[in-house]
């Protein structure tokens, strides 16, 4: 059976196979795995299968639960990486979502655009601060000069 291109089961020797009963059967999940490991695909069913252990955390423990997972895999090594399950358009909206998962080449993206930013910004406070500087100096000036020329 086949929905929106995903296929939700596997026929083997007239055997139905979903991912359900996959994972709810130690036996047929080690099996499982080590054929993805073979296909260099283990990552993203130890992935999935973390991110499900997620959802049925209590709520105390799901911050640090997630905060795990992101750590485990959103980073440069899995999600960002050149292997990666996701394509680059799926990156940049998690990416976006969260800034914390961004690959290095984001990350230091955003800390030049910010660097940037700053310098732009004290050179515009510094400008300003000039520019007042310079006002009030010829406004101390002009008094002096008035005081001296008509004082006398």
């Amino acid at each position: 059976m086949q929905t929106s291109g995903v296929q939700k089961s596997a026929k083997i020797n007239g055997e139905e196979f979903t991912l359900q009963r996959i994972v709810n059967n130690r036996p047929e999940l080690e099996h499982f795995r080590a054929f993805l490991a073979d296909n260099f695909a283990g990552d993203d069913l130890n992935c999935w299968l973390d991110i499900e252990a997620v959802r049925h955390v209590t709520e105390r423990l799901r911050a640090a639960s997630v905060t795990l997972v992101v750590r485990k895999y959103f980073n440069d090594d899995y999600f960002y990486g050149p292997t990666s399950p996701a394509n680059r358009q799926e990156q940049s909206k998690v990416c976006f979502s969260r800034s914390y998962c961004c690959s290095q080449y984001d990350r230091l993206l955003y800390c030049i655009v910010f660097f940037y930013f700053y310098i732009v910004l004290f050179i515009l406070c510094v400008g300003y601060l000039l520019i007042v500087i310079i006002i009030i100096g010829v406004i101390i000036v002009s008094v002096c000069l008035f005081v001296t020329l008509y004082s006398g």
